[in-house]
Order: C-alpha cells, then structure tokens, then sequence
C-alpha cells in the first residue's frame, strides 16, 4: 500500500509499506491521484495545483498567462 509521509501538512514523500509499519511511523494512507506537494488537513487531501484535463486547457492556459506579460 502507499502511504503519504506528511511535513507541515505537505505531503513530501511516498512510500510503500505494510499498515503495522506505516502506523507505527506515523505515515498517512495515500488515496489514488494524490502526490508529493498536495495537501493534508484534517484526514484530508487536497491537490497542491489545477488539474487540467487535456493539452487544449493546458495550452490556454499559457496563451493567457503569457497575453499578460
């Protein structure tokens, strides 16, 4: 299983390890889709950054961001 090494509510590591040893380091289950720099609060994740779907919004993205340069 993975599990999310948590620092100041970042998540800064993933590891793999069996439940007894997470616990006991005090490593928190890591949901699917979840990496390192997302978020933990409260038993809970958040994404550090949008998620863009396809390379159409990703690419918008970019041609807004560098109009207002």
């Amino acid at each position: 299983m993975r599990y999310a090494v948590i620092e100041d509510g970042i998540c800064t590591n993933i590891v793999v390890s069996d439940p007894q040893f997470a616990e006991m380091m005090g490593w928190v289950l890591l949901p699917d889709g979840f990496h390192i720099g997302d978020h933990y609060e409260n038993g809970s994740f958040s994404r550090a950054f949008p998620v863009f779907s396809n390379e159409t919004a990703l690419s918008e993205t970019y041609e807004e961001a560098s109009a207002s340069l």
